[in-house]
Order: structure tokens, then sequence, then C-alpha cells
């Protein structure tokens, strides 16, 4: 598989390392913790072969990107301007919006307060916030329990990085993409900025009346059969906060990190999915 470069740019006061590949309607790929844009490897080169340019991101505080000290750096404000401004840097006036775990957080509060960037957006594993925090049933509340722990400073970066991240390991069944998070986490820093998202976010959620942000573009939800993390319920009750219908598709047997469980079923529901609003290069006619 091709290794693509990276580049960095500096948006609102933050250096972003960023991939950007390809010519054609733009899609933008979110990755959550404790990834890195090297989570959509064997999506990038399928979206660059049906003529799509391609940008994903290492989100701040993760990958090569820059790692703010301080809670009030990840508070949702920050990490929208992040993208809205990472946009405005690429000249792109809107683009096709694809993110998963807490970057699919990142892309509902986006579809939310700044619709008018993003010609559609599919969510990975994370339902609309309402629904996320309130529409789960009762075994989002269980599978969610670790979000209270990530927000215990000090202690839940013990836990996280000790003993060779072996509670990592626990949560995730030993997923293979350890290796990955092993070389970011243990880094000086990076375990307290990725559980800096939930600090802020949480906190920040208080005071959002949810049920009332209704998404006005159009959103297709996508939720694997062996998420560790997110209920199947907090999903599929997301359409209850469109403006528009929503499509929802399963993929059968993959973890929480479907995108390299399961990269053949996945592309193909992205792809199909994005040519329902685009004509890339692949398929554009030349007169």
């Amino acid at each position: 598989m091709a290794k693509f470069k990276t580049i960095k740019v500096e948006v609102n006061g933050v250096n972003l390392n960023i991939l950007d590949e390809g010519q054609g309607p733009a899609v933008l790929l979110l990755h959550g913790f404790p990834d890195s844009h090297h989570l959509w490897r064997k999506q990038v080169p399928a979206l660059l072969a049906e003529g799509y340019r391609v940008i994903a991101p290492d989100l701040r505080g993760f990958g090569l990107s820059d790692a703010p000290i301080g809670v009030e750096n990840y508070s949702p404000e920050e990490l929208m301007k992040d993208v809205i401004c990472l946009l405005d840097y690429l000249h792109l006036e809107k683009v096709n919006l694809i993110a998963h775990d807490f970057g699919a957080v990142l892309g509902w509060n986006l579809s939310i307060h700044h619709p008018e960037r993003f010609v559609q957006y599919t969510a990975l594993s994370v339902g609309h916030p309402h629904s996320y925090l309130n529409l789960g049933g009762y075994q989002q509340s269980m599978k969610g329990w670790y979000t209270k722990l990530f927000r215990v400073k000090g202690l839940s970066e013990k836990a996280l990085t000790g003993n060779n991240l072996r509670m990592l390991r626990l949560m995730t069944d030993d997923h293979p993409e350890t290796t990955y998070w092993k070389n970011d986490l243990l880094r000086e820093g990076r375990s307290t900025a990725g559980l800096n998202w939930y600090r802020a976010y949480f906190e920040w959620s208080k005071h959002q009346n949810f049920s009332e942000q209704i998404v006005n573009i159009p959103v297709m939800g996508i939720w694997s059969s062996k998420d560790i993390a997110l209920s199947r319920q907090q999903m599929v009750n997301s359409c209850r906060f469109l403006s528009e219908p929503f499509h929802y598709k399963e993929v059968e047997g993959a973890s929480h990190w479907m995108q390299v469980d399961k990269p053949e079923e996945l592309n193909q529901i992205l792809i199909t999915r994005l040519a329902v609003f685009n004509t890339p290069q692949k398929f554009a006619q030349v007169s």
C-alpha cells in the first residue's frame, strides 16, 4: 500500500499534520481517540482511485500535530475552529465529511453549527449528541463506562498507559491498532492531550440543549456490530434530529475500528454514498 506524505499547516494557532492528496470533490476524514490520520490508510487509496481529493488531518493532540497544554485548548469550539480554519487555508468552500469516534462527535457539531461548509456527513460509530447521551439505552450506559474514568485527571493517564497499555488492550480485545496507539500515547503529554477531548467535551455538553440542535444536511450513520464502545440504538435514534431522511448501514463482524477490520465493505459503502452527491474526476466527461 502506498505511503502518502503529510505536510504541516498552521491554523487557529496550532500546527496540524495533514494528508492532502488527489484532485476532484474533496473528502475530509476525521479520526477519533486514540488514533491519527493513519487509521484511514485503507480508505485513502480507494477514494483516490475513485477520483476524490482526500484530506486527513491529525487532529490537535494526536499524531504529529501540536498538543497544547490545558483542557481549555480542547473545547469543541476550538476543535471546530481548527477544521473550519483548515478548510479556509486549503481554499475549500465545501467538502464531504466522514468522521469516526470522537472525530464523529466533532463532525456532528460541525454539521450542526457550520452546515454551509459540508456537502454531506457520514458518521462512523457515534450518533447525534443527544442520541448518544440520552437515547442509547442501557447498553450504551454500560459500554460508555470508560468516559467517566477518562475524565479523572492523573488516574486515567496512569490507567491508560501503565503496564504496556494493559487496560487499553483489555478494553479493545488487544486490537492490532494497539501498536500505533502505543507509539502515540507514550510520548510526553500525549495521553493527557487525548483525554482532554473527553474532559472538555463533557463539561461543554452540560450547557448544550442538544435535543434542539437539528442537522440540516444529508447524513448517513454507519455502525459496526462488534463495537465495544457504542450501542446500535444511539446511532439509529439519530434520525430524530435530522431535517432530511437518515441513511443507515451496519458493518457486520467489525469492531469499533471498522476502517481496518472490514475495509473493502466500508469502502464500498462510502464510495456509493459519495457518488450520490458528487461527480468525481474518474467519471467526469471531457468534451
